[in-house]
């Protein structure tokens, strides 16, 4: 059996590791030209979906290595006054399992420590600069096509790329992504003695944290790993290099679409240094120590996203082209859902078709049933993160309201 995945991102890479694990032949393509060409993200929070998907796909010493370097569980939101940091609203984020609308217990982690850590062991799998552009279903399986004119053939296409996707554009051209309005301007600060010395980090460990700076919203989280991770990787999986080596904050600006004007049309393209200059134009008015926080961030590390989510779609007909992760249901990260959402699909995906690989079930079943949790359980998760903005801004507005009283 061969499987075709499209796109090396956290759920692309947790499949192949899936069906390499099960010696099912599998190839990923990458249309970056290189493993990190761009910044994706600095910090995830993985509730028992993602490592429990993480722990099933990586060898025991991986395991181990993500183990000792998870942070320490987001168990609140908390809510800074912006004239002086102080904790003017702190409540429980996590709840319950089974409740849609809350947050999963968890812990944070690096996102480029674990997409490295997956890419680790299917890196001879991934083709970079290779870009698909159209694919045929037949009895057999089907025949893909990429831009640089190669054609292959699997049983299997899964696309895992994104919320772009053109997997997603050929197998699904009336599952279409709304524009939230809302855009991100992300980036990472290491965390310093200095900035250690203002208390900022003490108040924002363990918390999903926000505030406001004008009339921008920003959201704040420590990653703080349980062991350094060069640390660990020496001690756990020699030769692995984990990218991110010290402790550091993430943190990301909110900002409507109107806020940013004719800028908004290359955004989520300009260069770090262009990000960066635009951040010192909308935090003039911050508190000195989110200046000292976003003067202090690793320059090649500021990023801009437009915020989509997923349409719901009806059922449709299995095929030999499924899809997982953003790919279908892109959602905001109010819920710290995207990510787990991914690992989750990926690790049911390879059970679908390892059903099918040893005979147990017919492919149309196979995928059938899996297709049936992704829309089930996906587009709550995509329902659950719109709701999470509402309760976002309905937070900021109490917070600020106690304040001013």
């Amino acid at each position: 059996m061969r499987v075709i995945i499209v796109g090396a991102g956290l759920g692309g890479l947790a499949l192949a590791r899936f069906l390499r694990r099960a010696d099912i032949d599998v190839s990923v393509h990458e249309r970056d030209e290189a493993f990190e060409q761009r910044p994706q993200g600095a910090r995830i929070h993985l509730d028992e979906r993602g490592i429990g998907a993480l722990h099933a796909c990586l060898t025991a010493s991986e395991s181990r290595f993500l183990d000792a370097t998870l942070g320490q569980p987001d168990e609140y939101v908390t809510i800074l006054d912006e004239s002086d940091l102080a904790i003017v609203k702190r409540r429980k984020s996590i709840g319950r399992e089974g409740n849609p609308n809350a947050i999963r217990p968890g812990a944070s982690a690096s996102r480029r420590i674990v997409r490295r850590l997956l890419a680790h062991g299917v890196h001879d799998t991934i083709r970079f600069g290779s870009a698909l552009t159209g694919y045929t279903e037949h009895t057999a399986g089907v025949t893909v096509r990429f831009a640089d004119g190669t054609v292959d053939e699997a049983d299997f296409l899964v696309g895992a790329d994104g919320i772009g996707s053109a997997v997603r554009q050929l197998r699904l051209p009336g599952a279409t992504v709304s524009d939230s309005g809302l855009r991100l301007l992300q980036a990472k600060t290491p965390i310093t003695p200095e900035l250690i010395a203002t208390g900022v980090i003490d108040r924002i460990e363990g918390s999903f944290t926000l505030t406001a700076i004008g009339d921008v919203q920003a959201i704040i989280g420590a990653v703080r790993f349980g062991e350094q991770p060069a640390a660990a990787a020496e001690r756990l999986i020699p030769g692995f290099d984990p990218g991110d080596l010290h402790d550091y904050v993430m943190w990301g600006l909110l900002l409507r679409r109107h806020q940013l004007g004719d800028l908004d049309r290359d955004f989520t393209r300009r260069s770090p240094a262009g990000l960066s200059d635009h951040l010192r134009s909308v935090t003039a008015t911050a508190h000195p120590v989110f200046k000292l926080l976003f003067d202090q961030a690793f320059p090649d590390q500021f990023h801009g996203l437009a915020m989509g989510t997923s349409r719901e779609v009806p059922a449709w007909t299995p095929g030999r082209v499924t899809l997982l992760g953003d790919a279908i249901h892109a959602m905001l990260p109010t819920r710290a859902s995207g990510a787990n959402s991914a690992l989750q699909d990926a690790r049911r995906l390879a059970d679908a078709i390892l059903s099918v690989h040893a005979g147990a079930q017919a492919w149309e079943h196979a995928i059938g049933g899996y297709e049936n949790l992704l829309r089930r359980d996906g587009f709550q998760a995509v329902r659950a993160s719109l709701n999470g903005v509402r309760e976002l801004d309905e937070d900021l507005t109490t917070a600020a309201a106690s304040v001013d009283s």
